[in-house]
């Protein structure tokens, strides 16, 4: 089923279960649907005449110009997002509503509960959400005046907790609980909320669980003692920081069976075999729905922390709506007169113009470069370590060193954007070098490649995460730069005793001059928005924003709408002009669309728990607990069906299946067809393969990963007959073939075939084989012996598909490629490398770029690097190397040829002299791994310009990528670079370095 259907669906549902009236009116007003949200209370129903239409719109209209003032239950109806202020964007929603009421969700249960811990005395909590669920301090918990926003809770550790009132969950079937906490204390298994009835029947976020992560999840096994048996959780590895604020946030979705785990606005991990509903957290009987600081198990410790702005959501917020929640200031400068910026975030950081020079210009705030400036108050960075700053900027003149702004307490310690730095380019830093007047010295900043323009409007983002230690610049949606190895935490740009958090148009520096520009739409995020988000916003001020058209390799790829997409182990496919892409998603098949291979639409979830079976009922192997991966599409021509297989399993990877369904178009609900051993074997990783004459072949891991086995399908597609072997058993030498994820290509006639080892989630070198006679007359012996291809790690990925790009270029070729996710290492997203698959004088090849481009008009697909590689075939040398294996082999461009140390010796070094002085971008290391013993590589980098004194430049001693490491360089200046191997740490005995340190390739590239 279509997923807007399906939501539009359960919405419908849950509101006929849970609001107390959906009154639909025909009236020749033309009245829309008025939902009661709030007793008698009709969110957009302004007039209380139970409808909502166009007399609604013009009181609330006069209400916001000041003809009339609303008060009472009329405000509260006007307030019709219910965040709890009447403004622009209430109008704004509710003439979108009345524009079609059928497909605007505005009373999707949004805020349930909003405790804002504001209170000064008693122990009444107010819910500010309008929803009357008042909590209850309990033992101790006392009020404090030093929240993240103006009050808070403290909760002791002891005996402190919130009681949470029954009825809040009643009929939610979707639920967002978000709040900001400051860890006092870190203690195992103290809850920061649990929802629920008893210990049986929970959800909860546990600041730190037996294995030190923040762990959120959800329960129903229903026996009270018993909930930890059967929860379904999503987990950061660390427990939430002590002595500094954090946003959390934890999602779950009945609708589509997915939960969600967020810090400080990042997403860390999702689990999408959800089967749980919050809904069934409601007890009747109870007076409580849950606790906030207290565990529903009666052993666990209380929660020592200080909590603010806690808040649940009777929906499951997408990742943008969480962004949104981080937002600290949003200044729309829609003002008229008087020198007062309201702050639109709510959380009162209203502004000031100054008293010259600044004034408020038909929706903006105009700067006249000579004394005028926006003051933003104190305390916006207090536990800020993730920001990000968005502004619409239209230059009058284009003056250097014109900051656009300057957050921080004074001149040595600053985030700011220039508008044109003294070389001439809009730049973004940060520095907290310390002294007043010498921040300039411990900048650390992103370069445009030139300066904005004057005379008209441009969107500019800064982004800085304390976390991942990055800085990213944006121009109208646009990635223009981006440093890794910032060591300034943007936290500390907060002084308390600071009347100021910086200044819009003014300079930290009282030498340089005042801003000459129009400015709109000014936010700052505390937290890192990721690309996607940054192109909303700059879609949404004042600019034109160009289609994305290209991808970054290995990192967190979102959909239009910025949600992650989850299409794991999956293959594309072009019908009718569209780019189709399938992956598994946990128990699920989804389905993506695209016309350019970049930007992609979430189209449909083809196949999962609740599919239905080709005899009409529900398809009874998928039920949860199952296995579904790898899934493959193809067309039948003659029976005009989309046919998909996939690897079906049972839990314990027992049953070694395929399945098979069908649809007749691309993106609808798939018919399930069944499962079975294909040829009587089991099967595992797999692949289908359309050849050019129609037939198709099912290549697959059998008898354990023993055998790659090679089966020919019925002309319906919906079955096979095993051929042979291609590797492993007696037609290949009887020996284990230990080879997956299988990727195949008719090239030229000539059958190019990719795998990966069997090396559980851990990365390895890819072989290829290739078979020159028609796959339907082919045997064991067609294939040529495997040959390494890529580097040692495939880039650290896993190959799953190639991809036939036709177009004004001829035809190309596109390896798709996973990056697994290894449990308990790193964060736990899903990532995908694609590269340029060439075959050249019959060898296939493919390198890595942290950029591709892909060009379906063309037919190709581009590896953009970050400049030149300088590094190749210069001049090296190490601490220590074997006779056979010196400095120049890892830097001789192949990536077969290694550098190995004289001995188990940390540290060691190697080094390069580029021979010249370079900004450097970018560098890439690839590194030995030894199968079933992977190691993680711990070193830092260094610069220097006379090979004498060397800089560090990026410590990366906490890695936790195995075989291949791309780190930024930011554009530093050097001729010599060295890498510093301090540690190896092998998965399996990870306190006995017993490696070598060796490098097969180092690439630095630059300009």
């Amino acid at each position: 089923m279509n997923k807007f259907i399906k939501r539009t669906l359960s919405y419908l549902l849950v509101t006929a279960l849970a609001v107390s009236a959906c009154l639909f009116s025909s009236s020749a007003g033309g009245a829309n649907a008025a939902v009661n949200v709030n007793g008698s209370i009709i969110k957009g129903d302004v007039n209380n005449d139970k409808e909502i239409n166009s007399i609604d719109l013009a009181q609330l209209k006069m209400h916001l110009l000041g003809t009339i003032a609303l008060t009472g239950e009329a405000l509260q109806a006007a307030d019709f997002n219910s965040d709890n202020s009447v403004d622009s964007i209430d109008l704004a929603l509710l003439k979108k509503y009345l524009l079609n009421p059928a497909e605007h969700e505005t009373q999707s249960l949004p805020l349930l509960v909003n405790y804002k811990f504001d209170e000064t005395g008693g122990t009444i909590v107010k819910d500010s959400s309008g929803k009357g669920y008042n909590g209850i301090l309990t033992g101790g918990a006392v009020w404090l005046s030093d929240g993240k926003n103006n009050g808070c809770v403290s909760l002791n550790g002891t005996n402190g907790y919130v009681t949470i009132p029954n009825g809040v969950l009643k009929d939610v079937h979707n639920i967002t609980v978000t709040a900001d906490v400051y860890m006092n204390s870190a203690a195992a298994n103290t809850w920061v909320f649990g929802l629920g009835p008893d210990s049986g029947r929970y959800i909860f976020l546990n600041s730190k669980n037996s294995s030190g992560c923040t762990y959120g999840a959800i329960t129903s096994n229903g026996t009270a003692g018993s909930g930890y048996l059967s929860e379904k959780g999503v987990r950061k590895l660390s427990s939430l920081p002590v002595g500094t604020w954090t946003n959390v946030a934890l999602v779950i979705s009945q609708e589509t069976h997915s939960e969600r785990l967020y810090i400080n606005g990042a997403l860390v991990q999702s689990n999408n075999d959800i089967t749980e509903d919050p809904a069934d957290m409601y007890n009747a009987a109870k007076d409580f729905s849950g606790y906030i600081g207290k565990s529903l198990y009666s052993s666990d410790g209380y929660l020592n922390a200080k909590i603010d702005n806690f808040k649940i959501y009777g929906k499951a917020l997408s990742t943008s709506e969480i962004a949104g929640e981080a937002i600290l200031v949003q200044y729309d400068f829609d003002e008229t007169g008087g020198r007062a910026v309201k702050d639109k975030s709510g959380n009162g950081y209203d502004a000031i113009l100054s008293e010259k020079g600044a004034s408020f210009s038909s929706g903006t705030v105009l700067l006249d470069g000579r004394d005028g400036y926006v003051a933003i108050p104190g305390g916006v960075m207090n536990g800020v370590h993730n920001v990000t700053f968005t502004a619409d900027i239209f230059l009058n003149t284009s003056g250097t060193n014109e900051w656009v702004y300057g957050i921080g307490p004074d001149s040595g310690k600053y985030i700011m954007l220039n508008s044109r730095n003294s070389s001439g380019k809009t730049y973004g830093a940060i520095t907290d070098k310390g002294t007043a007047g010498s921040g300039y010295s411990g900048e650390q900043g992103a370069n445009a490649q030139s300066a904005l323009t004057a005379g008209s409007w441009n969107n500019v983002a800064l982004v800085i995460s304390g976390d991942s230690n990055t800085e990213q610049l944006y121009i109208n949606g646009s990635l223009v730069s981006a440093i890794s190895g910032v060591t300034c935490d943007p936290s500390s740009m907060y002084n308390p005793g600071e009347v100021f958090s910086g200044y819009i148009g003014k300079s930290l520096y009282e030498g340089d001059p005042y801003l000459d520009a129009q400015i709109d739409n000014f936010r700052i995020y505390g937290s890192a928005l990721n690309i996607y988000d940054i192109r909303k916003a700059a879609k949404s001020g004042k600019t034109s924003v160009a289609s994305q058209n290209t991808l970054q390799n290995g990192t967190l790829w979102l959909d239009i709408n910025g949600e992650p997409i989850d299409a794991a182990g999956g293959c594309i496919i072009q019908a009718e002009g569209t780019y189709y892409w399938y992956g598994n998603s946990g128990v699920y098949v989804n389905c993506y669309s695209s016309k350019d291979l970049v930007n992609w639409k979430f189209e449909n979830a083809i196949l999962g728990p609740g599919s239905m079976d080709y005899k009409g009922a529900q398809a009874a192997d998928l039920k949860v607990p199952c296995v579904v991966e790898r899934p493959k599409v193809i067309y039948n021509t003659s029976t005009k069906k989309y046919v998909l297989w996939f690897h079906y399993d049972s839990p314990n990877y027992s049953a070694g299946k395929v399945g098979v369904a069908v649809c007749s178009s691309p993106a609808g609900d798939f018919i399930y067809q069944g499962s079975f051993n294909p040829g009587g074997l089991d099967s595992r990783d797999m692949t289908i393969f359309q050849d050019r004459d129609g037939s198709a072949y099912l290549i697959s891991a059998t008898v354990t990963n023993g055998r790659l086995s090679l089966f020919k399908l019925s002309s319906d597609y919906l079955s096979c007959t095993h051929m042979y072997n291609i590797y492993g058993g007696a037609t290949s030498g009887g020996t284990y073939a230990g080879r997956e994820a299988p990727a195949i290509v008719n090239h030229n006639g000539t059958y190019y075939l990719i795998t990966s080892g069997c090396a559980g989630w851990y990365p390895n070198q890819a072989q290829y084989s290739t078979c020159a006679v028609s796959l339907a007359s082919s045997g064991a012996a067609s294939w040529s012996a495997m040959q390494p291809v890529g580097n040692s790690s495939a880039f650290y990925s896993q190959s799953t598909w190639i991809l036939t790009l036709n177009g004004t270029n001829g035809t190309n070729y596109m390896l798709m490629s996973d990056r697994n996710r290894i449990p308990n290492i790193g964060d736990q997203n899903f990532y995908f490398v694609w590269f340029p698959l060439t075959m050249k004088n019959g060898v296939p090849a493919f390198d890595f770029a942290a950029t591709i481009k892909p060009d379906t008009s063309a037919g190709t697909i581009e590896n953009i690097y970050s400049g030149t590689n300088l590094s190749e075939g210069r001049s090296s040398y190490a601490s220590g190397s074997k006779a056979s294996n010196p400095a120049m082999l890892a830097n001789d461009g192949k990536y077969t040829t290694e550098w190995v140390a004289d001995g188990v010796i940390y540290p060691s070094t190697w080094t390069v002299d580029l021979g010249n002085s370079y900004s450097l971008n970018e560098i890439q290391l690839s590194w030995y791994l030894y199968n079933g013993s992977e190691a993680l590589e711990y070193y830092t980098i260094y610069t220097s310009m006379d090979g004498s004194q060397f800089t560090p430049v990026l410590d990366n001693s906490d890695n936790t990528t195995y075989g291949f490491n791309v780190d930024c360089l930011g554009g530093v200046k050097a001729r010599f670079v060295q890498i510093k191997i301090n540690k190896s740490v092998p998965q399996n005995n990870p306190n006995n370095s017993w490696y070598t340190p060796r490098l097969y390739e180092v690439r630095v590239f630059g300009e």
